[in-house]
């Protein structure tokens, strides 16, 4: 995908041409709440129709990738899926997508069974050990 020059200031015009530029990479993604259409490759996202919350997600995480170096702090994401239906559901495939387009590092994904409380635990403690 051809990167096009970005102007210094760009209209809104401009600026939503630009989303949908960046939404059209990943229109094949399963986002689970996704509005969808068909095409001749099956269901795709529909352009057409704002993102909802998962692909908004997925372009906050990956413009604070692509930002994240000129950011004093950035704040952490963590991927899930429910627990009936977690592997196999393309979240590593978008980790990996997001270190392909910001860095030439490879991305290291793992899963694993985290209850929910522990993620909120963990948040918890980053944001404690953060205060002054």
């Amino acid at each position: 995908m051809d990167s096009p020059s970005v102007p210094e200031r760009p209209s809104e015009k401009q600026a939503k041409q630009a989303l949908g530029h960046l939404r059209s990479a990943f229109l094949t993604f399963p986002f689970a709440d996704a509005a969808t259409t068909k095409a001749r490759t099956g269901s795709v996202v529909d352009p057409t129709t704002p993102p909802a919350a998962d692909e908004s997600t997925f372009l906050t995480i990956l413009l604070t990738a692509i930002c994240r170096p000129s950011l004093h702090l950035a704040p952490g994401f963590i991927i899930r899926a429910p627990q009936f239906c977690g592997a196999g559901t393309g979240k590593g495939q978008l980790v990996r997508a997001i270190a392909r387009i910001t860095s030439s590092e490879k991305a290291l994904t793992t899963t694993s069974p985290i209850p929910l409380s522990a993620y909120r635990e963990v948040g918890n403690h980053a944001r404690n050990a953060s205060r002054p």
